[in-house]
């Protein structure tokens, strides 16, 4: 198929209605091939939280060699003395934090939220540029132990899976979520505390996923959660996240994350996870020349997932915050 050539399909793409044919690389090739030359809106930026980076070279850890001006500064994976990924979640809510981070010369992995205000908008600017596309996932919301969660503040727009959901509701959640990012190449939970401890619900989600040959990740939102534990049983390749960089927003929190982050990851492929906000920008900003000089390589999740064997149950090892009833976020 001729991507560029055919303005019905350049339509249905711009609106996220990808061709139900194409699998999940097809389909971030197709997005990415057309919207090379999109001009980019402003909007105004929200008070969400983000994620932490690490940087790469193209030969030996510790030293500073580029691919070249306007490409990713990376290490290879057999030469990096850890390895990482970050993902941020949220994305879609805000325009300008989100650029600071997508113009970072690493490879972050990008979850995009499915009915927010820059859903679409986000996507395309983040596979604009096809010397240093960005890896998208769909950030799916699902429901939290506390119910109000779900109607507050920019949540209001999203449409949850609930545990009281049958199957086909769930599927036809599921389906609809993905059409409106049809560049995903996996799914992680936004919120989820009380759905991802519901066996039956993830039967569902998982038996979708496979379908589509796509990815999940954990985000573990709570210790109750047996969304791994069943995507093994389905056969679908599946991580979990180790670290919340911003579940304590404040700079030095931050911090401390990122050391965390980066002790663990010279012991096995680490997955971080953060949102949008000021001062995880700014740290991440601030950290990842000391990183890089560590040896520690930043990766697309899918790229951890494959090398690293993450999806392994036995690589389980988390950090995961403790969320009330009144605070079962992300």
């Amino acid at each position: 198929m001729a991507v560029g050539g055919s303005a019905p399909a350049r339509r249905a793409l711009q609106k996220g209605r990808l061709m139900p044919t194409l699998g999940p690389k097809m389909a971030v090739l197709a997005w990415g091939l057309l919207v090379g030359s999109v001009s980019i809106a402003g909007d105004r930026p929200a008070d969400r939280p983000h994620d932490r980076g690490t940087r790469g070279t193209a030969e030996e850890p510790g030293t500073s060699q580029s691919t070249g001006r306007g490409q990713d500064v990376r290490i290879s994976w057999a030469r990096a003395r850890g390895h990482v990924s970050i993902v941020i979640d949220d994305v879609g809510r805000e325009r300008l934090l989100q650029e600071r981070l997508r113009h970072l010369p690493y490879r972050l992995t990008f979850s995009v939220l499915p009915d927010a205000v820059e859903t679409h908008r986000a996507q395309r600017r983040l596979l604009q540029d096809p010397q240093r596309p960005r890896e998208i996932w769909l950030h799916l919301p699902m429901e939290p132990l506390g119910a109000t969660a779900m109607v507050r503040g920019p949540e209001q727009r999203e449409n949850f899976l609930l545990a009281t959901d049958s199957p086909a509701a769930l599927r036809s959640k599921i389906e609809r979520a993905l059409r409106q990012v049809p560049t995903a190449v996996g799914v992680n939970n936004h919120m989820g505390s009380r759905l991802t401890a519901d066996a039956a619900a993830m039967l569902v989600v998982m038996g979708v996923l496979r379908e589509r040959g796509l990815y999940f990740l954990d985000s573990r939102t709570t210790a109750d959660t047996v969304a791994e534990s069943v995507a093994h049983e389905m056969g679908v390749p599946v991580g979990h996240r180790h670290v919340f960089l911003d579940h304590n927003p404040s700079r030095s929190a931050i911090d401390n994350a990122l050391q965390d982050a980066a002790e663990v990851s010279l012991t096995e492929p680490t997955v971080v996870i953060g949102h949008p906000r000021k001062h995880l920008v700014d740290a991440l900003t601030d950290w990842l020349p000391t990183l890089q000089a560590r040896g520690i390589g930043v990766y697309p999740l899918s790229e951890l997932l494959r090398q690293g064997g993450t999806t392994r149950e036995s690589r389980l090892r988390v950090t995961t915050p403790s969320y009330t009833s009144k605070s079962s976020r992300p």
